[in-house]
């Protein structure tokens, strides 16, 4: 059952794509962590005064110092914190002024109810800026622990908080650590993740330039759900758009997941868009510990690849699992009439022998004379 309180900010969360505000500092995070702004204020063009943003941040701070003041024991510092919400004239959760005025003007027990509930959303919003400073694994994991703890709607607010910084380049540093977080909170992350990620993918335009950072973000985060996480993928992987599907082969090989690699496989054999199987070989040059099994793949597109695009990543993905049994079929592509493609043929034998020879000349005397006893010293 998820909390009044909360099932706006979710729901325009979801519709909307979660897309947080351009503000300064974390109010960032704090104002994207609150009910999004109707697509009519977002589209409006309206010169940034950062001076606003200061001043509403120093705003931001006070109210939930006072909200945190109004859950003391001591009754001076309950009047102290309604002093200072009155003199604010501030709300931040849409319900939050239903409370305030059951503060101000509600019989005994009204009052009791709204003090205790206002106290636990300060508690909340106090908690969420924790993941908006650097990382420390006993700090984050606590807040973790209590917001999933706090009571009705905390799941879903830590939820859709930590994706919003997740899809806020400013906090790259410790995106690995917040899907950590998220595979941690469990089914209500997974699920949310999963919806979100197909509404990214659904609104995916069929352009070469588009933001795929998020929807890739989206996929590592499903991915690092293990086996529970695979089925969303495996569905995205689908997709009728060209491009998500080139997403979800970075993700996989990002991810470094052997799990995934049929997709992979999928789409260097039968994608229709060249963009696909490149990313796809890419993406199979990170999966190394797969090499036994992807590497006839590679080489047997390698044969057949007409894409010089392709076929180029096809070459890079083999040297980069180092899968030596391809050097008889590398010293053949050497000496294809293409320059671009002997030359990358001859960057795929570097990685694999770690020969510095810049020739093909140069390949083939090694592959005569020295090549016999070095593939012996490799498999003892």
């Amino acid at each position: 059952m998820v909390s009044p309180m909360l099932r706006e900010t979710r729901d325009q969360g979801r519709s909307a794509g979660i897309a947080g505000p351009l503000l300064l500092g974390a109010l960032i995070v704090l104002s994207s962590c609150g009910p999004t702004p109707r697509r009519s204020d977002a589209t409006t063009t309206r010169p940034i005064d950062p001076g606003i943003f200061v001043e509403y941040t120093k705003v931001l701070d006070a109210y939930i110092k006072a909200l945190l003041l109004l859950g003391s024991d001591n009754p001076a510092d309950r009047a102290e914190a309604k002093r200072k919400l009155d003199a604010l004239g501030f709300a931040y959760f849409a319900e939050d002024r239903m409370f305030l005025e059951k503060l101000r003007t509600g019989t005994p027990d009204d009052m009791e109810v709204a003090r205790r509930e206002l106290a636990r959303r300060g508690r909340m919003l106090d908690l969420i800026l924790v993941f908006t400073r650097p990382y420390a694994q006993a700090t984050w994991d606590h807040a973790r622990r209590e917001l999933l703890a706090i009571g009705e709607g905390g799941p879903e607010f830590l939820t859709i908080s930590l994706l919003k910084i997740l899809l806020n380049g400013q906090f790259r540093p410790v995106w690995s650590h917040i899907r950590f977080q998220l595979v941690e909170i469990g089914t209500v992350a997974r699920e949310t993740t999963a919806a979100l990620a197909k509404e990214r993918a659904d609104a995916t335009p069929e352009t070469p330039i588009w933001k795929q950072e998020d929807l890739v973000q989206l996929l590592l985060v499903l991915i690092s759900f293990g086996a529970e996480g695979r089925p969303a993928v495996a569905e995205l992987a689908k997709h009728r758009v060209w491009n998500v599907r080139k997403a979800v082969a970075r993700a996989v090989g990002e991810a470094v997941d052997p799990a995934l690699a049929e997709i992979l496989v999928g789409y260097l054999k039968g994608d229709p868009e060249w963009q696909v199987k490149a990313a796809a070989a890419e993406a199979i040059g990170r999966l190394r510990p797969a090499r036994r099994t992807l590497g006839p793949v590679l080489v047997e597109r390698m044969k057949a690849e007409r894409d010089r695009f392709v076929l180029h990543a096809i070459l890079r993905a083999i040297g980069e699992i180092r899968y030596l049994d391809a050097i008889p079929d590398l010293m053949n592509a050497i000496q294809v009439p293409n320059y671009d493609t002997a030359q990358v043929a001859m960057e795929a034998l570097y990685f694999l022998t770690g020969k510095r020879l810049t020739t093909v000349p140069q390949w083939q005397r090694w592959y005569r004379d020295e090549y016999p006893a070095w593939i012996k010293e490799q498999r003892p």
